[in-house]
């Protein structure tokens, strides 16, 4: 195991000693756990006004779309602006906006186009929040500590997840629809809370009147700057791949469990707790033991990891193999992940972090209902074991032409100097 880097914290004592960092944490595992909520509440709103699997699909893809058009755009004024402000706003605000569905919904009065509405706004609000965070992470936490804090982000996600989902069948069944949209909206003001009281740094800039032709300029420096770091430009690129290759998992797993395995619900069931518990067992690993594993190592086990389980995945002969390799590929992500966003964030400078991160956020959702709408059309002519193994293949194909090349090397070979240098 590569020796961890000098003076970085474990993802629990990155929480105990950045203490404004775990505020805004706790806000955000808060906020995770009513999104979970918010998945299964507004879904049943959509099946209970029309009963449309096709509306129900059609709200998946209107909540990625200004993510797609947006994103680079609103990178560039995340840059420009307060990021503390930013991220208090977009909370409250959709705090207030989930509150008018459950409150249309209490009296009976929600219209179908409302609800798209929302979706719409809300998934603006996102695209301007997610940057921000992104952004303020290696300034509250320094770069030395990225990979525990990204580490620790993502087990917190993943178990709000987990814990929203199961509770989310809970509370609409016993306490109705509105009570699990108001939860969600409460979260939301929490989240905003834990910025409020805590300290955020805040990145000295130049307040320049907002006018077209800067704006686009910043715009493109953000570009420019992708282009040309390499390392950025590559990392960016196989997130994209991987969101690609995951993309059609949740769409085809159904039908390969029941037509390939001649499984029912409950088996499905198990195979996607699998994939979770596989995240936190991975996500806790990262944070606590492998937090000073340079960047580049933890993107090449993940990516490899990836790989190889999904194209496993068509081969699995039962019930309980799919739920081992899809705990396998949950394991992996993390170490992909963290090794992922703190390449990014070492590699970015802090006063272009929005707009880098609105970049990838663009790339990295587009790709999903992409891959979705693809895999769908595939597997209606060639069987769902294949696309998975081809799936497998494109992650481990793009990994290889990718991680191995020469930028990449130099940072392992950088690693391997740092760690093997006398403490000073």
């Amino acid at each position: 195991m590569p020796a961890p880097q000098a003076g970085s914290l474990s993802g629990l004592g990155v929480l105990r000693a950045k203490r404004d960092f775990a505020r805004i944490w706790a806000g955000q595992v808060v906020s995770r756990f009513g999104d979970a909520l918010d998945v299964i509440a507004f879904m049943w709103i959509i099946l209970e006004l029309t009963g449309s699997t096709l509306m129900m699909g059609t709200l998946v893809v209107v909540n990625t779309l200004p993510s797609i058009f947006l994103g680079p755009f609103a990178g560039v004024l995340v840059d420009r602006w307060s990021r503390r402000r930013v991220m208090i706003a977009c909370d409250v605000g959709r705090g207030l906006v989930t509150l008018s569905v459950a409150a249309l919904w209490a009296l009976g009065s929600l219209p179908v186009w409302m609800l798209f509405v929302v979706t719409f706004v809300n998934s603006i609000f996102e695209v301007f929040e997610l940057p921000a965070r992104g952004a303020v992470v290696p300034l509250m936490v320094g770069r030395e500590n990225l990979v525990a804090a990204n580490a620790i982000y993502g087990f917190a996600s993943s178990l709000a997840q987990l814990f929203g989902l199961g509770a989310a069948g809970v509370v609409v069944a016993s306490l109705g629809v509105t009570a699990a949209v108001v939860t969600d909206a409460v979260t939301f003001f929490l989240s905003a809370l834990s910025v409020v009281v805590s300290a955020v740094p805040e990145l000295e800039r130049e307040r320049l009147p907002l006018k077209i032709r800067p704006f686009l300029r910043e715009l493109g420096e953000g570009l420019a700057f992708v282009r040309s770091e390499k390392v950025v430009l590559f990392a960016i690129v196989l997130a994209g791949v991987v969101n690609f290759a995951l993309g059609p998992l949740n769409a085809l797993m159904p039908v390969f469990a029941r037509g390939a395995l001649g499984l029912g619900p409950e088996a499905l069931s198990l195979i996607f707790m699998g994939f979770t518990a596989g995240a936190l067992v991975g996500a806790a690993l990262v944070g606590q033991i492998f937090k000073g594993t340079a960047e580049v190592i933890l993107l090449r086990w993940g990516m490899v990891g990836v790989g190889l389980a999904y194209g496993l995945l068509g081969l699995v002969p039962s019930a309980w193999a799919a739920v081992a390799v899809a705990a396998g590929m949950g394991l992996a992500i993390p170490f992909a992940q963290a090794g992922f966003s703190s390449l990014v964030q070492r590699r970015t400078p802090e006063d272009r972090m929005g707009r880098v991160s609105s970049l990838m956020g663009t790339l990295v959702l587009a790709a999903m209902p992409l891959s979705a709408g693809v895999a769908g059309a595939v597997a209606e002519r060639v069987s769902i074991p294949i696309v998975f193994a081809s799936l497998g293949v494109l992650v481990m194909a793009t990994s290889a032409a990718l991680l191995w090349t020469w930028p990449f090397r130099e940072l392992r070979r950088e690693a391997a100097e740092k760690a093997s240098a006398p403490p000073s």
